[in-house]
């Protein structure tokens, strides 16, 4: 029995000090799980470090003879509060996060909580029943270096398994939620339907103004919207040809640039490639996202009323296909039925150039 005294005594002081270190280690979470659970807003902080450092407290005593039982009385005081606030929770229909064992491990408060916090406090109950029982520095003398070894390794391998198998369990999870998420998207093609009203936007340009989609189609022409971006080097092969086209079509067709840089990055681009129409915008890619854009250089073409005359494409090719498709007046196949809104341009103004990577 004595074994048995000292292996609860070794157990509870590991949960209890991993728990302390958990929540060490992240005191913003473990703020919010206070708040969480409803502990009033002045004794939060406070609350926040004082419980890791009687979780420490608690387990130190559990390791010391003499203190183990009054370590196991507290050990049981802690679980029992701690069972109490979840049930309190749950009786209000709640589930926060019980941030038990902080970075380390954490999951919504409720039965299995309450279950694994029983569980624990029987354990300590043993303890204090049966008090400290054997000491660990004489249990380890009188065994063998090759049963220290055994046990050691024995104890190294059970904490593998279990977190293999936390981990296992989280990759199937992971796996789930990203297939779930592909059968998701892979019902809602890219880019907004055809015909939408297009979304409004003002972006900063290159001359220091800002630039809207309406003042873009107030010069009553299609507008061909292209997003870029300076590290993408396929948009990098193109824009001499677009910069190109805006000279040569500014009265058939708009072709706005839409960066995803800084300021100075777009002006650079615009100095190097001789463009027009240059918006910019830094940080999170907002007009990009409004139109539901994958991946760069990418186009959408919009009519002179403000209507989206294409799915969003990206790629080169693609670009160059969409240009000729709003100089032809026609749209591609699923596209047809609202080609009529382009203005019917001559395609023999458009000349490309090669816009694949030099080979080498």
């Amino acid at each position: 029995m004595d074994a048995v005294a000292l292996g609860a005594r070794l157990l509870l002081a590991l949960v209890f000090s991993v728990a302390a270190a958990g929540k060490l280690a992240n005191m913003t979470r473990t703020r919010k799980t206070l708040s969480d659970f409803r502990v009033p807003y002045r004794l939060v902080r406070p609350s926040a470090w004082l419980l890791p450092l009687v979780e420490l407290s608690v387990a130190v005593a559990l390791l010391v003879g003499p203190a183990a039982r009054a370590g196991a009385i507290a050990a049981t005081v802690l679980l029992i509060l701690f069972m109490a606030g979840v049930a309190a929770a749950m009786s209000r229909g709640e589930t926060p996060d019980c941030n038990c064992f902080g970075q380390i491990g954490s999951a919504p408060a409720g039965r299995g909580t309450l279950i694994r916090n029983t569980l624990l406090a029987a354990i300590a109950l043993v303890v204090l029943a049966h008090g400290p029982g054997a000491n660990p520095g004489s249990w380890v003398s009188e065994r063998s270096h090759a049963e220290v070894l055994v046990m050691v390794l024995g104890l190294g391998t059970a904490a593998l398994s279990v977190a293999t198998a936390q981990l296992w369990g989280e990759r199937r999870s992971l796996l789930a939620d990203l297939a779930r998420a592909n059968r998701s998207l892979a019902a809602f093609p890219p880019g907004l339907p055809i015909g939408a009203p297009a979304p409004d936007f003002t972006l900063p340009t290159t001359a220091g103004s800002t630039t809207s989609l309406r003042e873009l189609l107030e010069r009553n022409r299609p507008v061909a919207l292209v997003w870029v971006s300076p590290s993408c080097r396929p948009c990098r092969y193109m824009l001499p040809d677009i910069a190109r086209w805006q000279r040569t079509l500014p009265d058939r067709l708009t072709i706005a640039l839409i960066a995803h840089a800084s300021a100075g990055e777009a002006r650079h681009m615009v100095e190097e490639f001789g463009l027009r129409d240059v918006l910019y915008q830094p940080g999170e890619p907002g007009v990009f996202r409004a139109y539901r854009g994958s991946a760069t250089p990418s186009v959408v073409l919009i009519t002179p009323e403000g209507r989206i005359a294409s799915r969003i494409r990206s790629s080169q090719g693609v670009v160059e296909s969409m240009i000729r498709t709003a100089l032809h007046g026609a749209g591609e196949p699923d596209t047809a039925e609202h080609a009529g809104d382009l203005h019917d341009l001559d395609p023999r103004s458009l000349v490309v150039s090669q816009w694949s990577a030099p080979s080498g």
